[in-house]
């Protein structure tokens, strides 16, 4: 449908994502606070998607928590998190918690292959790893853990290659 084709290009006007990861700021969520008031102007609802919502800091969620108490009757908000631990308990209070469950090792890959450029080896790697969690993933897919990663790797060859008990026990302090 064409509502669907603008969802899928970015296009649809009633849909709003809020990157909290990249953006922080309690001036955002003020700014998201004022306009929510607008009607939706295609839909019968405006969605605001709050991705990585545990990145949001105390000011910011603290701003917005009236919003979250007494939404207006057209907007739905969804907060998008993998550690809702992390979220204010006033927050957690006053959103239904939808849980989702882990994708195959094989999706994962595929994900991280098609939409972020990862070569097959390493995404399957960071798949393996990631316990469902295209998040999780995309951690283990960093520079700094794929070299922690081949290091253990090495000391473990290491230690399984030394003939004896003791040899391993001076590998591995090495």
């Amino acid at each position: 449908c064409d509502a669907c084709r603008a969802i899928d290009n970015g296009s649809f006007l009633d849909l709003i994502e809020i990157d909290a990861a990249s953006n922080r700021g309690i001036d955002e969520m003020r700014d998201r606070r004022e306009k929510v008031r607008f009607a939706p102007t295609v839909g019968k609802t405006k969605v605001y998607i709050i991705d990585e919502a545990h990145a949001l800091t105390t000011d910011a969620f603290n701003a917005f928590l009236k919003t979250l108490e007494e939404p207006p009757s057209a907007s739905m908000f969804l907060l998008v998190t993998g550690r809702p631990h992390l979220l204010l308990a006033t927050v957690r209070s006053r959103c239904p918690e939808l849980r989702f469950g882990g994708l195959l090792t094989d999706e994962i890959a595929d994900i991280l292959v098609t939409w972020h450029r990862f070569n097959p080896t390493t995404a399957l790697a960071a798949a393996v790893s990631a316990d469902g969690s295209v998040a999780r993933a995309l951690e283990t897919g960093s520079d700094d853990y794929i070299q922690a990663r081949d290091s253990a790797a090495t000391l473990l060859r290491a230690l399984a290659a030394a003939p004896n008990p003791k040899r391993r026990l001076e590998t591995g302090k090495e």
